[in-house]
This record gives C-alpha cells, structure tokens and sequence, in this order.
C-alpha cells in the first residue's frame, strides 16, 4: 500500500486539530498560541497562516496548501523563536 505525500500532510493537519497530541509533554495547541502572538507583531515570522488554518470548515479540511503551509519548515522555526515549541 502506498500513500501519497500531500494526503499525509492533509491527515496529520486534519488529526493535529480535531485531537489532543501530547508531545514533549506539551498538548499540541503551541502552533496556535505561536500563530496569537505572531498577530500581535508587527513584523511577521510565520506570514502565510492566517485563521483558516485553524478553522475545520467542511471543505478547507481537503486543501493539501494550508497543511504544508502549517506544518512547513518557516512555521516551526517560528515557534522556536516565540519559545512555544
């Protein structure tokens, strides 16, 4: 069986929002708390999330850009700069 990248991405998106994922002891909400405090800046580090990343609408929960854009690279060195990861 073989599954296909994108579709990886879009299920690991679709389960990191609707479950609780403990990592590191942490409850995987730091991507949103690290998305309220880059709003509050002036000068953006993760400037492609917006709300809809977080919102499970019925057919944005299929969109395979805003999971890679999520869970991209610049996302998470955002997070080690705001120290929530």
């Amino acid at each position: 069986m073989l599954y296909d990248v994108p579709h990886i991405f879009k299920n690991i998106w679709n389960n990191l929002l609707t479950h609780n994922f403990v990592i590191d002891g942490k409850v995987f909400k730091c991507i949103h708390q690290m998305f309220d405090e880059d709003q509050k800046s002036n000068l953006r580090l993760a400037g492609k999330l917006t709300k809809y990343h977080f919102e499970l609408l019925p057919l944005k929960t299929m969109n395979v850009r805003l999971a890679t854009q999520l869970l991209s690279h610049s996302t998470a060195a955002a997070m080690r700069t705001y120290g929530v990861l």
